[in-house]
């Protein structure tokens, strides 16, 4: 009898949790067509890049450098001879050089994610500048390079962030496959949910956080290899550098 409860509650767990993937993906799908209609103009993915069906897609990482996840990100891309994007946190870049460097070094790409991740829209014009100009100081610092593409915390922005970025000639990038993974749902499920969502030109959104260690870099390989798979080349984001 304890055996039969024990299968009754594994059928429960598996249909509670196809009904939270499910209302996962209608979620993300809906806010996706709300941003697109009502934030400033960027990048969303999409792209004719020449390729024959299936095409390009971009992995990309926020919210490092992370001591706990970037070394073993770069060597396990390193393996599968990918190139990613990463979006950095100023404050986080002026903590971990080191690792800013390695990620330039090998070919990845960097963009800016503010200094200490904040919800734009709510900052004065010279706060949300500093945002943007202290990251971007302190990232070409370390790599002689200025980052051109900028993605927003929380994937929110205001026309006042888009102008500031205009000024400086920076590219908004926002989102395409985001598995909530900030969650922690586990890597099988982000794995499951960036896979559902792949198409040509997808921008993969994955998170760096010391909780997050394990999943992100399971995920991300599972991703890549599964990617693989179906047909798809891993690239990095457009840029106009």
């Amino acid at each position: 009898m304890e055996k039969q409860w024990v299968s009754w509650l594994h059928v429960l767990w598996r249909q509670a949790t196809a009904v939270a993937d499910e209302l996962h993906l209608w979620k993300m799908d809906y806010l996706t067509e709300l941003g697109r209609k009502h934030l400033p103009e960027g990048y969303w993915g999409e792209r004719d890049n020449g390729q024959t069906y299936p095409g390009q897609v971009y992995l990309t990482f926020d919210d490092g450098p992370c001591p706990h996840t970037t070394p073993w990100l770069l060597e396990m891309l390193s393996e599968q001879k990918v190139k990613a994007t990463f979006f950095l946190i100023g404050s986080q870049v002026v903590r971990h050089e080191h690792l800013v460097e390695k990620i330039a070094s090998l070919g990845h790409l960097i963009g800016n994610h503010s200094f200490h991740h904040p919800l734009m829209p709510v900052l004065t014009t010279r706060q949300l500048e500093k945002e943007i100009d202290v990251t971007n100081l302190s990232i070409e610092d370390i790599t002689k390079v200025r980052p051109d593409m900028f993605r927003p915390p929380f994937g929110v922005m205001d026309k006042r962030v888009a102008d500031c970025l205009a000024e400086r000639q920076m590219t908004t990038v926002y989102w395409g496959a985001v598995p909530e993974d900030w969650l922690s749902p586990g890597a099988k499920r982000v794995t499951e949910r960036v896979i559902r969502r792949l198409v040509q030109g997808t921008l993969i959104v994955l998170h760096e956080r010391r909780a997050l260690t394990r999943q992100t870099l399971t995920a991300a390989k599972e991703i890549i290899c599964k990617g693989r798979e179906l047909g798809y080349e891993f690239a990095l984001v457009p840029g106009k550098s």
